[in-house]
C-alpha cells in the first residue's frame, strides 16, 4: 500500500511510504508556479506513476491560500482516484503523533527524526533540515497509526520492547 501524506504550503512537501518497505521514504516537494502558488499538474505527473492508495493532507481553518491548498491536494488525489482521501485537522493529527498540539515545528522535526532516522530531511540545496518533510512524513505515519499499520518490524513497540523483524523466509 502506497501511503502519501502532504503538509500544504509554499514549502510543502509530500512524503510516500509504501508498506511493504515502511522505513523507506520518499519525498517530492511541492511544485510551484511562477506565481509561487502550487502546481497541481506537476504534482499530479509526479504522483500518477506511484499510484497511491491513500492521500492524507491537513485541514487548516486560519489561513485561506492554505484552504484554497487544500482543496487542489484533494482534487488531485480524487482524479488519481486514491482508495482513502483523509483531510485532518491539525490538532487531531499532531496529538495523536506528538502527543500535543504544538504550533512548534521543532517537535515535529524531533518526532519525524526519531521515527524515521534515514529519511531525508534536508531539501536539495538547502542546509537544514526542512520541517515541512517532517510533517508531510508524520502525516502519512498518522495514517499508519490509526489504521493498525504501525509499529513497523524492528520498530520499539512501547518501553524496551520491539517488534521482531521478520525472518528471511517471510515469517
Amino acid at each position: 500500500m502506497i501511503v502519501v501524506g502532504c503538509d500544504p504550503g509554499v514549502d510543502g512537501s509530500c512524503a510516500i511510504i509504501d508498506t511493504a518497505a515502511p522505513t523507506v521514504v520518499t519525498f517530492i516537494d511541492l511544485p510551484l508556479n511562477d506565481d509561487r502558488e502550487l502546481d497541481a499538474h506537476g504534482l499530479f505527473m509526479q504522483l500518477l506513476d506511484l499510484s497511491p492508495d491513500v492521500f492524507c493532507t491537513e485541514l487548516t481553518f486560519r489561513q485561506p491560500k492554505l484552504q484554497a491548498m487544500t482543496g487542489e491536494l484533494k482534487a488531485i488525489a480524487k482524479i488519481l482516484q486514491v482508495n482513502d482521501l483523509i483531510v485532518v485537522p491539525v490538532s487531531t493529527w499532531k496529538r495523536k503523533v506528538l502527543g500535543v498540539s504544538s504550533k512548534d515545528k521543532q517537535i515535529s522535526v524531533h518526532k519525524a527524526q526519531q521515527l524515521y532516522p534515514t529519511a531525508a530531511f534536508v531539501k536539495p540545496r538547502c542546509r537544514t533540515v526542512s520541517h515541512d518533510r517532517c510533517e508531510a512524513l508524520l502525516l502519512a505515519h498518522y495514517y499508519l497509526v490509526t489504521h493498525g499499520l504501525y509499529p513497523h518490524a524492528g520498530q520499539q513497540n512501547g518501553p524496551g520492547r520491539t517488534v521482531p523483524a521478520p525472518d528471511a523466509e517471510g515469517g
